[in-house]
């Protein structure tokens, strides 16, 4: 895998550190904007709830991105940042190769959508099983490895699997997810449980269009801010 590999608009997400290797802050969401030679890249700002992080000259971030199902991640440091028709950009000097993770780590971007859910169910060879309805909730956040979503009764337990459908503008996102947490909701008001769900079945795809989809609504957040 080469810097030269990575598509200009791929979605990216740092870990920042500073010049002393302290780590400051993980998960911003981040893009790649174009290869200036042959270990120089220009990425967009990263995004921070809805601003831009203060990334400053000389600090050190990590850098994860999805290439062909697989995750990578390499190491870089901020040389320059600059700005381009009201539009932040760093120049990172990458200093280290790239190279392929297991892990999964994903920005999670506070945001009320719809999802549809309910409890999945296999299906067995020759028998006919009448579909249960979907009931209707929101979510409390999203990202690229999973929801949390609102809830006005405990339903399921921790590890249960549920078929959902997630509204994201005009994008309609099917998955199969696995329960990994739920308690209480911490505020007032009708819903009482809020549920972590992991992906578990899910088109590569899809995953691609909810970061993009997070990435978008942080421009449009940025945007009307600055406005």
């Amino acid at each position: 895998m080469k810097l030269s590999d990575i598509a200009i608009g791929t979605k990216l997400q740092l870990d920042v550190f500073d010049s002393f290797n302290r780590e400051i802050q993980q998960n911003l969401i981040s893009q790649f904007e174009s290869l200036e030679d042959e270990d120089t890249i220009i990425i967009a700002a990263p995004f921070y709830e809805g601003n831009i992080y203060p990334v400053r000259s000389g600090w050190l971030v990590d850098i994860y991105f999805i290439h062909e199902d697989s995750l990578y991640k390499f190491r870089g440091q901020v040389i320059t940042r600059s700005i381009n028709n009201e539009l932040s950009f760093l120049k990172v000097k990458v200093t280290s190769d790239i190279g392929k993770i297991q892990r999964r780590k994903y920005y999670r971007f506070k945001h009320s959508v719809t999802v549809h859910y309910r409890l999945h169910e296999e299906e067995k060879p020759g028998e006919e099983k009448e579909e249960k309805p979907f009931k209707k909730t929101i979510t409390k956040d999203i990202s690229g490895g999973g929801i949390s979503m609102l809830l006005r009764e405990k339903e399921f337990e921790k590890g249960a699997l549920i078929d959902c459908r997630l509204e994201l503008g005009s994008l309609k996102i099917n998955f199969t997810g696995e329960v990994v947490r739920i308690g209480e909701h911490d505020r007032e008001g009708k819903f009482k449980f809020e549920a972590g769900i992991l992906y578990k079945i899910i088109e590569n795809k899809d995953r691609e269009n909810i970061i993009k989809f997070i990435f978008n609504e942080q421009r449009k957040l940025l945007k009307k801010r600055i406005l």
